[in-house]
């Protein structure tokens, strides 16, 4: 619906997105497993407190990407993403000045129009 509305998805950052791709996993100090249980621990979820590493993270991918709004895609059911949701928009707002937009979603068929109105009005205002 971003891309059907004129927009480019530029990053994403989310559990599945490029978080894991900004932590550096150290090699040569030991025991690897123990490496990795250390950088997964870095990852930036939201289910860790505080969480100041998903700000820093948010402020990396923007500065590196330079979009002219953010979507906050939330899923009905994470419910940790959702409460850290108003914490990211203050931020973006006041940091970086850019447009905030929070879609709450299950992805169901019955989310499409309001999702789709909601992005539309978004990129006309940019």
């Amino acid at each position: 619906m971003i891309e059907e509305a004129g927009g480019v998805i530029v990053a994403m950052e989310a559990c599945s997105g490029m978080k894991r791709y900004l932590l550096a996993i150290e090699e040569g100090t030991g025991d690897p497993v123990s490496s990795l249980a250390r950088a997964y621990l870095k990852i930036p979820c939201s289910c860790m407190t505080p969480n100041t590493g998903r700000l820093e993270a948010l402020d990396a991918l923007i500065e590196r990407f330079r979009p002219q709004a953010v979507v906050d895609v939330v899923l009905r059911a994470c419910h940790s993403y959702n409460i850290e949701s108003y914490k990211i928009e203050k931020h973006i707002r006041e940091k970086h000045k850019i447009p905030v937009l929070k879609l709450e979603t299950d992805f169901a068929e019955s989310d499409h129009a309001m999702i789709r109105t909601r992005v539309q009005a978004v990129f006309e205002n940019l």
